[in-house]
């Protein structure tokens, strides 16, 4: 079970129309490796984002069953990071192997939020919690652009 933290609500850049996420959760794993903590073992800070990109792409191709292609690397569309939010409560340690959670907490118009719970096995509390929030963007214009049909009703359908 996801650990919520009560946070503010204030999603920017979508356009109105907002859908609660009742998507099913998407979990991956991943261990902290070497170069990635610091001389006492602590993994560093700002791995953290990368580990829930990872967990998102994965997601994306995986979960949602999108191409890599289709998504990453469209013509048409792009899906920029609007923003994002860390939130530390234990460290990660070097050698530990650690449990990341993704799960879509809205969908609007044209984006939509994702949290990801980094939790150690047996513990109820995360480690981490990230929070993003993706805009679908016109490759061409560059502007905001209402998130493709067939791609909204798979964030929906979750």
């Amino acid at each position: 079970m996801l650990h919520r933290i009560p946070r503010k609500s204030n999603v920017v850049g979508c356009a109105a129309s907002t859908h609660s996420g009742a998507m099913q959760p998407f979990s991956s794993s991943f261990t902290v490796r070497f170069d990635e903590a610091d001389p006492a073992g602590i993994g560093f800070f700002g791995h953290v984002l990368r580990y829930h990109h990872h967990a998102y792409e994965s997601w994306v191709v995986q979960h949602l069953g999108i191409g890599y292609k289709e998504w990453f690397l469209n013509s048409e569309f792009g899906v920029p990071l609007r923003r994002s939010e860390t939130e530390h409560f234990a460290p990660l340690e070097v050698g530990h192997t650690y449990s990341i959670t993704l799960t879509v907490t809205e969908t609007r118009d044209s984006g939509f939020s994702l949290e990801s719970a980094i939790t150690a096995n047996g513990e109820a509390k995360p480690r981490a919690i990230v929070r993003t929030v993706h805009v679908f963007m016109d490759a061409k214009t560059r502007g905001k652009m209402a998130i493709p049909p067939h791609i909204k009703a798979k964030l929906q359908a979750e």
